[in-house]
């Protein structure tokens, strides 16, 4: 049995249109995956293969890719950046050890960064925020800067200089961990090496070195990168400081198993297709789990891992690494493996504000449609079929009406069903704010029959 690896599982995520995939694009190109980084305008980036998502220019589905870096096994997860596809977001951020957060120079935080950002705190996601579009005119870092610390955080560590900013000439030099800014910024936040200072012992770079990874690790410092993807700029700086700074995937192979499916996709041979990160244990194929809130067994039939843009039968997945188990025929899009209660599910990036009654041109094809349905619920169970027995109606939630005409085009596509979406109406929840009183009165005269 081949020993495992070092590991390191990070998301790709930002506001729409930041430039995520392209970035992700070339960290594939620059690992040696791939020839030629893809286009997203043209669509023939790696991570967006959905026809669909070809045709729009936007990522629908959280996609997968893994390269080798500095003997380090990298698997990033590229994720959609429309908020109509937060879901898939949720549930990228269960199996991840680190998260690249891209903010676009030219627009600077926008609504649904901050939304990830919070999600990210709240999990304690070692994150790293790259600035990406230095080169697009008018752009202004120092208020871009501005705008990080006041909207998200001001536990900043640039470690790089930008210069002609705004132009196509921009370039970005490294700032040293000699240099006494940074050198400062680690000490204040270190106890034990601020005493130091203080007594005026001299602080060697070993100590800055581990101090900072340590920082990072407990997210009290967040490095800054920048660079633009449109000039392959600051992406090898991106994957240096992710590997020289960033803390690997805890490798705990002599314990039970446990994880988390963070993805479901369907095959018309193989079946149904569950993206799993391991955080405890071994799997082998033929190995039968258990997984929560299901009452029998699964049996791993394959174990894939896409490998050089192409799935391979690898037959083990090891703790702390990702890939597609197949077999799983009751596995769901966020389910937990194993007995695991620490595995965090308690959050959310933005829950289904619409509900929608969806039926078949052909009213034949109700039973097909709602089989199609069953399978993609499966793969987002945000949409939650809701099937009104005595009106013979089927209902899910939608977040909004790029989610429906998505929805529409993969019905289209993928079950050849013609469908029709009704009129979106809005979820009303009332929640008491605080506890209060109830008072009733009962005022007709009696007797008031």
């Amino acid at each position: 049995m081949p020993l495992p690896g070092k590991y390191m599982n990070i998301g790709i995520l930002a506001h729409v249109d930041a430039g995520k995939t392209s970035i992700s694009e070339l960290l594939l190109y620059k690992s040696g995956i791939i020839r030629k980084p893809g286009s997203v305008d043209k669509g023939t980036s790696q991570t967006d293969w959905l026809s669909i998502e070809k045709e729009r220019g936007i990522s629908i589905r959280l996609a997968t890719a893994s390269f080798v870096y500095d003997d380090i096994n990298f698997n990033i997860i590229d994720t959609p950046g429309h908020l109509d596809f937060s879901s898939e977001v949720e549930r990228s951020l269960l199996a991840l050890d680190c998260a690249v957060l891209v903010i676009s120079a030219a627009e600077s935080v926008q609504a649904h960064t901050d939304n990830i950002w919070v999600v990210l705190r709240k999990l304690r996601i070692p994150t790293l925020i790259f600035i990406n579009k230095i080169d697009r005119s008018g752009v202004n870092i120092n208020s871009v800067i501005d705008d990080v610390k006041n909207e998200l955080t001001s536990d900043l560590i640039p470690f790089q200089k930008v210069h002609n900013e705004g132009e196509e000439s921009v370039s970005i030099t490294p700032i040293t961990l000699s240099n006494s800014i940074l050198k400062e910024a680690v000490i204040e936040k270190d106890e034990n090496l601020l005493l130091k200072y203080l007594d005026g012992t001299d602080i060697s770079e070993y100590e800055i070195i581990n101090s900072l990874k340590k920082l990072i690790s407990d997210n009290e410092i967040f490095p800054v990168l920048f660079g633009s993807a449109k000039y392959d700029l600051g992406i090898e700086d991106l994957m240096s400081t992710l590997s020289k700074f960033f803390p690997l995937a805890n490798v705990d192979v002599d314990a039970e198993v446990e994880g988390v499916i963070y993805k479901v996709e369907h095959h018309k041979t193989i079946g149904k297709i569950a993206s799993a990160r391991l955080f405890k244990g071994i799997l082998e194929a033929r190995d039968n789990i258990q997984i929560q809130g299901v009452s029998n067994t699964n049996k791993i039939s394959q174990i894939r891992k896409l490998q050089s843009n192409k799935y391979e039968d690898v037959g083990i997945l090891y703790a702390g690494d990702t890939a597609a188990l197949c077999g799983l025929k009751d596995a769901k899009a966020g389910d937990i493996i194993g007995n695991s209660t620490k595995i965090k599910k308690d959050f959310s990036l933005n829950t289904p504000l619409l509900t929608i009654k969806v039926s078949p041109q052909n009213t034949a094809e109700y039973s097909q449609l709602i089989s199609a349905f069953q399978q993609l619920s499966d793969e987002d169970p945000s949409l939650e079929l809701l099937w009104l027995k005595d009106e013979q109606e089927l209902h899910i939630k939608v977040m909004g009406l790029v989610h429906i005409e998505i929805l529409k085009s993969v019905l289209k596509s993928r079950f050849g069903m013609d469908t029709i979406f009704g009129n979106p109406t809005i979820i009303y929840k009332e929640t008491p704010s605080k506890s209060g009183m109830a008072y009733e009165e009962y005022t007709m005269p009696k007797p008031c029959w």
